[in-house]
Protein backbone atom coordinates (compact mmCIF):
# COMPACT_ATOMS: atom_id res chain seq x y z
CA UNK A 1 0.00 0.00 0.00
CA UNK A 2 2.76 2.43 0.96
CA UNK A 3 4.72 1.59 -2.19
CA UNK A 4 1.66 2.29 -4.33
CA UNK A 5 1.23 5.60 -2.49
CA UNK A 6 4.86 6.49 -3.22
CA UNK A 7 4.33 5.97 -6.95
CA UNK A 8 1.11 8.00 -6.87
CA UNK A 9 3.07 10.82 -5.19
CA UNK A 10 5.63 10.74 -7.97
CA UNK A 11 2.93 10.82 -10.65
CA UNK A 12 1.18 13.76 -8.97
CA UNK A 13 4.49 15.61 -8.54
CA UNK A 14 5.37 15.10 -12.21
CA UNK A 15 1.90 16.23 -13.30
CA UNK A 16 2.07 19.37 -11.13
CA UNK A 17 5.54 20.29 -12.42
CA UNK A 18 4.34 19.90 -16.00
CA UNK A 19 1.04 21.77 -15.60
CA UNK A 20 2.55 24.59 -13.55
CA UNK A 21 5.60 24.72 -15.83
CA UNK A 22 8.01 24.16 -12.94
CA UNK A 23 10.13 21.52 -14.67
CA UNK A 24 13.35 22.66 -12.95
CA UNK A 25 12.03 22.26 -9.42
CA UNK A 26 13.28 19.23 -7.52
CA UNK A 27 10.53 17.66 -5.44
CA UNK A 28 10.93 16.05 -2.03
CA UNK A 29 9.03 12.92 -1.05
CA UNK A 30 8.27 11.86 2.49
CA UNK A 31 7.23 8.47 3.80
CA UNK A 32 6.79 6.90 7.18
CA UNK A 33 7.48 3.49 5.68
CA UNK A 34 10.98 2.16 6.18
CA UNK A 35 10.07 -0.64 3.78
CA UNK A 36 9.49 1.85 0.94
CA UNK A 37 12.84 3.49 1.70
CA UNK A 38 14.47 0.07 1.63
CA UNK A 39 12.87 -0.75 -1.73
CA UNK A 40 13.76 2.56 -3.38
CA UNK A 41 17.40 2.47 -2.32
CA UNK A 42 17.98 -1.15 -3.25
CA UNK A 43 19.35 -1.93 -6.68
CA UNK A 44 20.94 -5.31 -5.99
CA UNK A 45 17.86 -7.41 -5.19
CA UNK A 46 15.30 -8.70 -7.65
CA UNK A 47 11.68 -8.14 -6.69
CA UNK A 48 8.45 -9.77 -7.71
CA UNK A 49 6.71 -8.03 -10.62
CA UNK A 50 4.37 -5.75 -8.64
CA UNK A 51 7.14 -4.36 -6.45
CA UNK A 52 9.71 -4.30 -9.27
CA UNK A 53 7.48 -2.13 -11.48
CA UNK A 54 6.94 0.42 -8.74
CA UNK A 55 10.59 0.47 -7.69
CA UNK A 56 11.54 1.01 -11.34
CA UNK A 57 9.19 4.01 -11.56
CA UNK A 58 10.72 5.44 -8.39
CA UNK A 59 14.25 5.01 -9.81
CA UNK A 60 13.30 6.56 -13.17
CA UNK A 61 11.60 9.67 -11.79
CA UNK A 62 13.46 10.45 -8.56
CA UNK A 63 16.85 10.30 -6.95
CA UNK A 64 17.57 8.81 -3.50
CA UNK A 65 18.26 12.29 -2.12
CA UNK A 66 14.65 13.29 -2.83
CA UNK A 67 13.27 10.70 -0.39
CA UNK A 68 13.02 11.33 3.33
CA UNK A 69 11.78 9.49 6.36
CA UNK A 70 9.18 11.05 8.66
CA UNK A 71 8.14 9.49 11.95
CA UNK A 72 4.59 8.15 11.85
CA UNK A 73 3.56 10.49 14.68
CA UNK A 74 4.68 13.50 12.59
CA UNK A 75 3.11 12.27 9.35
CA UNK A 76 0.21 14.64 8.75
CA UNK A 77 -0.99 12.53 5.83
CA UNK A 78 -2.13 9.87 8.31
CA UNK A 79 -4.41 12.23 10.24
CA UNK A 80 -7.46 11.21 8.24
CA UNK A 81 -7.02 7.59 9.29
CA UNK A 82 -6.44 8.24 13.00
CA UNK A 83 -10.08 8.47 13.96
CA UNK A 84 -10.45 12.24 14.38
CA UNK A 85 -13.89 13.73 14.37
CA UNK A 86 -14.58 16.17 11.52
CA UNK A 87 -14.63 19.04 14.03
CA UNK A 88 -11.25 18.08 15.50
CA UNK A 89 -9.87 17.57 12.02
CA UNK A 90 -10.87 21.10 11.01
CA UNK A 91 -9.53 22.65 14.25
CA UNK A 92 -6.37 20.63 14.96
CA UNK A 93 -5.30 19.11 11.67
CA UNK A 94 -1.88 19.97 10.35
CA UNK A 95 -2.68 18.36 7.01
CA UNK A 96 -3.51 21.66 5.31
CA UNK A 97 -0.69 23.74 6.80
CA UNK A 98 1.90 20.94 6.89
CA UNK A 99 4.13 19.73 9.71
CA UNK A 100 6.05 22.30 11.75
CA UNK A 101 9.49 20.87 10.88
CA UNK A 102 8.92 21.75 7.21
CA UNK A 103 8.58 25.43 8.10
CA UNK A 104 12.25 25.45 9.13
CA UNK A 105 15.01 26.07 6.55
CA UNK A 106 15.35 23.23 4.06
CA UNK A 107 18.85 22.34 5.27
CA UNK A 108 17.62 21.60 8.80
CA UNK A 109 14.73 19.32 7.93
CA UNK A 110 16.67 17.38 5.34
CA UNK A 111 19.27 16.46 7.96
CA UNK A 112 16.54 15.28 10.35
CA UNK A 113 15.36 12.72 7.81
CA UNK A 114 18.55 10.69 7.83
CA UNK A 115 17.80 7.03 8.02
CA UNK A 116 19.92 4.04 7.17
CA UNK A 117 18.01 2.13 4.55
CA UNK A 118 18.37 -1.59 4.10
CA UNK A 119 16.38 -4.33 2.48
CA UNK A 120 15.71 -7.54 4.36
CA UNK A 121 16.80 -10.49 2.22
CA UNK A 122 14.00 -12.56 3.77
CA UNK A 123 11.28 -10.15 2.66
CA UNK A 124 8.49 -11.96 0.80
CA UNK A 125 8.77 -9.34 -1.96
CA UNK A 126 12.35 -10.32 -2.78
CA UNK A 127 12.71 -13.00 -5.42
CA UNK A 128 14.78 -15.96 -4.41
CA UNK A 129 17.62 -16.48 -6.86
CA UNK A 130 18.98 -19.96 -7.36
CA UNK A 131 22.33 -20.51 -9.00
CA UNK A 132 23.51 -23.89 -10.22
CA UNK A 133 27.17 -24.57 -10.74
CA UNK A 134 29.06 -27.52 -12.02
CA UNK A 135 32.71 -28.40 -11.94
CA UNK A 136 34.56 -30.44 -14.54
CA UNK A 137 37.49 -32.41 -13.34
CA UNK A 138 40.07 -33.50 -15.84
CA UNK A 139 40.77 -37.18 -15.86
CA UNK A 140 44.40 -38.04 -16.43
CA UNK A 141 43.49 -41.25 -18.32
CA UNK A 142 41.61 -39.39 -21.03
CA UNK A 143 44.38 -36.82 -21.42
CA UNK A 144 46.96 -39.57 -21.90
CA UNK A 145 44.85 -41.15 -24.63
CA UNK A 146 44.53 -37.87 -26.53
CA UNK A 147 48.25 -37.21 -26.28
CA UNK A 148 48.94 -40.43 -28.21
CA UNK A 149 47.59 -38.86 -31.40
CA UNK A 150 49.11 -36.08 -33.42
CA UNK A 151 45.73 -34.67 -34.54
CA UNK A 152 42.02 -35.28 -34.24
CA UNK A 153 41.84 -36.61 -37.76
Amino acid sequence: MKLATATISINIGDKLKKELEYEDIKGHYWTDSKVVLGFKSNESRHFHTYVANRVQLIHEHTTPSQWHYVETALNTADEGSRGMSPEDFMKKSELIKGPDFQKEPVESWLKEGTYEEHMDADSPEVKKVKVNTSMVRESSDILKRFQQFSSWL
